[in-house]
């Protein structure tokens, strides 16, 4: 099961990393209230995959995913 983690764990920073550099190539700046919000999605879907790991139910997989999917949609949807 640590396994697992550590995996999931390892391409969720490898993703997140590989995001970032291929928004460095496009030249966008994000401002500071934009990469907060980005982290904070990236901490709620680390803890969902927590979740979702300790608990291998699909009907429990798919309404962490669906609300970590609509929380995080929320977060980075709102306009100033």
């Amino acid at each position: 099961m640590y396994l697992w983690f550590i995996i999931v764990i390892h391409s969720f920073n490898s993703l997140l990393e590989s995001q970032t550099e291929q928004h460095d190539f496009v030249c966008h700046h994000l401002y500071k209230s934009q990469v907060i919000k980005k982290q904070l999605v990236s901490v709620i879907w680390v803890i969902a995959s927590v979740f979702i790991i300790n608990c291998p139910l699909l009907p429990i997989i798919i309404i962490i995913a669906l609300s970590a999917t609509f929380l995080g949609f929320m977060i980075l949807d709102e306009t100033e």
